[in-house]
């Protein structure tokens, strides 16, 4: 409310001391990891600045691309595999207690790419830098998007972090989105973690076959909604404080292939890709593999980016491969095939990938693909304290996973594209529609809110990268 009612020049105040309190209830003891990040590449980006059109221009780009990625690196090595120190070599005991304490920071990884591509920009003569440190401070912990994104570059905010444009519609339009969000995560995704989580938590998919695809495609759904709600809910938010984050999904299950697909999944994170790994791959490519090892390297960092473990490098590298075969000349000719062959294809990779990305081992992924295909052997009964809920699967798993997968179908604009021009002639109709779509709004908030209070709300499955 205070931040509504300040005059816009005190917005950015007020905003960045927020985001502070909000990093810091959650993470005070890495809030210093955040600060040296934006102090590293506010000097950084400075220096670039000062030294555009000088000969012998000292490489401030690299230095700050390498600091990052070392940063990040280092927390998601730590934070996986724990700290490995050699027999030789010794750190003070309160060193160690303190190395051994570490946490990964959350939302370091949107962090880092945000301030590779500041960089990057600068470096390219694409953005002339922000002067005004506050003001980049308030850039890279504008809390809404500093946990799960989306990936946003300071280009498609400059103008609003300086004068936001809180309206009345912009606060309307976020409250509307805002509720889309927590219902998509709330109703949708939690309720199918309580099928999903207890088989992937067990230490071999001891399920039937017909459970372990029932489990797949409610993971498929849950991973969908979970993330694509808490996007929904940045986007709300970001809208109404005054900001127009960028659009991060749009509906990815329809897509027709693997490249397709990468379009409308997670839309700031493969267009970052895309920007600042994929195109200066292309430029210096190889002659005799060429754009097919772009797009291999460029899935294998994006598995290293959700984790540096097994199961996240063969998930990017199976969508790396498929992208490689749909750019050569036999994968474009699957664009004459009958469209629901390219649907059932290209859902047959993805779901296969999600069996590595949500399996916590290699082991445990072709164990469950062994299920999949209908192998029944070895399963034994095990206690309903260790399984449950399962093999009980409650009315509102159900309902949530037949409700996920018709949300999954674009009928919002459908149904928008239908009534667009009845509304446009009659006010009426379109003010009674408001009303109606409001109040369903309002009761999915309760019910929402009634999840909530019961205890069943869980942390962004994308929080973690």
């Amino acid at each position: 409310m205070v931040y509504f009612l300040a005059q816009p020049r005190w917005r950015k105040w007020i905003g960045l001391i927020a985001s502070l309190v909000f990093y810091a209830w959650g993470q005070a003891f890495n809030l210093p990891v955040l600060v040296v990040l934006i102090l590293v590449n506010y000097f950084i980006g400075l220096k670039m600045v000062s030294n555009r059109g000088q000969r012998k221009n000292f490489p401030w780009a690299a230095v700050g691309i390498v600091f990052d990625l070392l940063v990040l690196v280092f927390f998601k090595y730590v934070t996986t595999f724990g700290l490995i120190i050699p027999g030789n070599f010794s750190f003070s005991a309160a060193l160690t207690q303190f190395l051994g304490k570490l946490q990964y920071p959350a939302g370091l990884s949107y962090i880092t790419f945000q301030t590779i591509s500041y960089l990057v920009d600068i470096q390219r003569d694409m953005s002339d830098g922000e002067k005004d440190f506050f003001t980049f401070a308030w850039y890279i912990l504008l809390f809404p998007k500093i946990l799960s994104g989306p990936i946003t570059r300071y280009a498609e905010l400059r103008e609003e972090l300086n004068n936001p444009q809180v309206n009345l519609e912009n606060i309307l339009y976020g409250i509307r989105r805002f509720i889309q969000g927590l219902a998509k995560k709330v109703l949708i995704a939690d309720t199918l973690a309580n099928l999903v989580n207890p088989v992937f938590n067990m230490p071999s998919p001891n399920i039937s076959p017909a459970l372990s695809w029932l489990v797949l495609i409610s993971f498929a759904v849950q991973l969908y909604f979970d993330f694509s709600g808490i996007i929904d809910m940045a986007i709300g938010l970001g809208r109404m404080l005054g900001f127009h984050f960028v659009e991060n999904f749009n509906y990815p299950y329809i897509s027709r292939s693997i490249s397709e697909f990468w379009r409308r999944w997670h839309i700031s994170l493969s267009s970052w890709f895309r920007d600042y790994v994929f195109y200066p791959l292309e430029f210096n490519r190889t002659i005799h593999l060429g754009q097919p090892l772009d797009i291999l390297i460029v899935f294998l960092l994006t598995g290293l980016w959700h984790g540096i473990t097994p199961p996240f490098i063969i998930w990017g590298l199976i969508n790396g491969l498929a992208m490689s075969f749909e750019s050569t000349h036999l994968g474009k000719r699957m664009n004459k095939m009958w469209a629901p062959l390219q649907h059932l294809y290209t859902l047959a990779i993805i779901l296969a990938g999600w069996v590595f990305f949500r399996s916590p081992s290699i082991p445990f992924a072709f164990s469950f693909f062994k299920r999949l295909a209908g192998d029944a052997s070895g399963i034994t009964p095990i206690s309903f304290a260790v399984s449950h809920p399962l093999p009980i699967i409650e009315p509102s798993m159900w309902i949530a996973l037949v409700s996920g997968l018709i949300f999954c179908l674009p009928l919002a604009p459908f149904i928008q594209k239908k009534l667009g021009k009845t509304m446009n002639q009659h006010q009426g109709i379109s003010f009674s529609l408001t009303v109606v779509t409001d109040g369903v709004q309002l009761l999915l908030l309760i019910f929402c809110m009634a999840m909530i209070a019961s205890g069943t709300y869980a942390p962004g499955l994308y929080g973690r990268f």
